[in-house]
């Protein structure tokens, strides 16, 4: 058997005991341990790039769930320093969804920001932006979610995200335009159009919050 094919026998060892761990719990065959143990056998191989990149991870999403934050945050460091580009952000978008299912958001954002340090890419910009918005950290989510904007204005989801900052922060009516484009672009995305319904009303309930306070118009 080639480190290659017990590279991959191990990695697909790991993913069947992830979905066995879901159906019977307390397994020793396929404890938290035990993955590790092939993981970490698997980089011990260092049979290239593709099977790295998938232990690693693996490895990553692991310790999240673990509660071994120092361990995720080391491993993703190790990652981002040879992962391509497309890479990189699939990988931050996995550990990030692990961390957000946790509400572990202050890790994270120490997930985005490794990854912005390699590639400045709108994707992991748009990402961080939500993990501020997540800890109240509005005017940092705000600027990282404009520069996502920025840089793909045709973007519907990057423009509900941007919108739902805006919205968070009580500024409405740069909300709602940022909906409003961001629905033009995408009919059919059902998010964004709800969150300009909420926004639309917003606006109307401040409105007649204004009038009841100031009186009546002449």
């Amino acid at each position: 058997m080639t480190k290659k094919d017990e590279a991959e026998f191990l990695i697909e060892s790991v993913l069947a005991d992830n979905v066995m761990s879901r159906i019977v719990r307390d397994d020793p065959m396929c404890s938290i341990k035990r993955r590790e143990q092939k993981l970490l056998e698997v980089l011990g191989l260092n049979a290239g790039y593709v099977y790295n990149m998938e232990a690693t991870n693996l490895l990553v999403q692991l310790y999240i769930a673990d509660g071994r934050h120092e361990n995720a945050i080391s491993y993703f460091e190790k990652l981002a320093s040879f992962a391509t580009e497309n890479d990189l952000i699939l990988a931050a978008d996995l550990a990030a969804n692990a961390c957000a299912s946790l509400k572990l958001y202050k890790i994270g954002i120490h997930i985005y920001e490794l990854a912005l340090l390699k590639f400045k890419h709108p994707k992991l910009m748009n990402g961080i932006s939500y993990f501020y918005g997540k800890t109240r950290q509005y005017d940092l989510a705000l600027q990282y979610s404009k520069m996502a904007v920025e840089a793909e204005p045709k973007n519907p989801f990057f423009l509900n995200d941007y919108g739902y900052t805006l919205f968070k922060m009580g500024r409405l009516e740069e909300a709602r335009s940022a909906y409003e484009k961001g629905a033009g672009l995408k009919s059919d995305y059902e998010l964004i159009r709800n969150n300009l319904k909420e926004c639309e009303t917003a606006i109307i309930k401040r409105n007649n919050q204004k009038i009841t306070a100031g009186g009546t118009y002449r």
